[in-house]
């Protein structure tokens, strides 16, 4: 299932259809766990292109104003930590989107990794005073377990290499396994869900962060 959820820096505004808020991305029959994973996450990618490498750059009203020098060579510096760590993964599945990692996806693996910190901060704070339901046969997983899983199973799909080569090169996009696990890696509260040891591959010493 695809539906966009998108985020205009010009007009500073939100736009969620109404086909994200139902089943299979949200509905009030499922646990919190399973609708930030899903619908919150991709409404938390959206919110986080207002602070990637352009829409920073965009105050409130939507107008471009200069950005302080020390906050420009701040943004570059954890911006190369983020290229660095994608040009790890290349391989000849991916090279074509490395090749064009600093001009076209880069907003898109910022705003992956700041949206999912984002939707876990939001769903601990609703977690204080409205629990999360388990779900049935799953009840020996944790509720960060299952927001986890449900994050990742949104990317989650079965295409043609040709179909995947379409998507690829049409909407700039990382490959799906990559824009699941690469976020995750830099995500402490992963770790620490799974018990992921230190220096294992999704729990590396070395994390990248932008705010």
């Amino acid at each position: 299932m695809h539906v966009k959820v998108l985020y205009f820096k010009k007009k500073n505004l939100l736009n969620i259809p109404a086909a994200a808020l139902q089943a299979p991305l949200f509905s009030v029959l499922q646990p919190n766990t399973v609708n930030y994973g899903k619908i919150g996450y991709k409404i938390a990618h959206q919110m986080a292109h207002g602070f990637d490498t352009t829409g920073i750059k965009y105050n409130k009203d939507g107008k471009i104003y200069d950005l302080p020098e020390d906050i420009r060579k701040s943004i570059a510096e954890k911006t190369e930590c983020f290229a660095n760590q994608y040009n790890q993964f290349k391989t000849s599945e991916i090279e074509d989107d490395i090749n064009e990692i600093e001009t076209k996806l880069i907003n898109e693996n910022l705003s992956d990794s700041l949206g999912i910190n984002l939707v876990f901060s939001a769903l601990k704070e609703i977690e204080t005073v409205n629990k999360s339901l388990q779900l049935p046969g799953l009840k020996h997983w944790s509720n960060k377990k299952i927001f986890f899983l449900s994050f990742a199973r949104l990317h989650c799909f079965n295409a043609t290499e040709k179909h995947k080569e379409l998507l690829q090169n049409y909407y700039r996009r990382s490959s799906r396994n990559y824009r699941v696990n690469i976020p995750l890696q830099n995500f402490e509260e992963f770790a620490e869900a799974f018990n992921c040891p230190i220096d294992t591959p999704m729990n590396p010493s070395s994390k990248c962060k932008l705010w």
